[in-house]
């Protein structure tokens, strides 16, 4: 199963394209992980 495609971006509004399972998100000393990897047919909600 492929993963989505996450880009960094710069503050002109540059998209680089980066290769990654996961981004962290750390917001007021919190770290948020968000999976980049598609739920599983088997697991979805149908």
């Amino acid at each position: 199963m492929d993963s989505y495609q996450a880009y960094a971006v710069t503050k002109d509004g540059t998209r680089i394209p980066v290769e990654a399972e996961s981004i962290i998100i750390r917001m007021e000393g919190e770290e948020i992980e968000i999976s980049l990897r598609p739920v599983h047919s088997v697991l979805r909600e149908n």
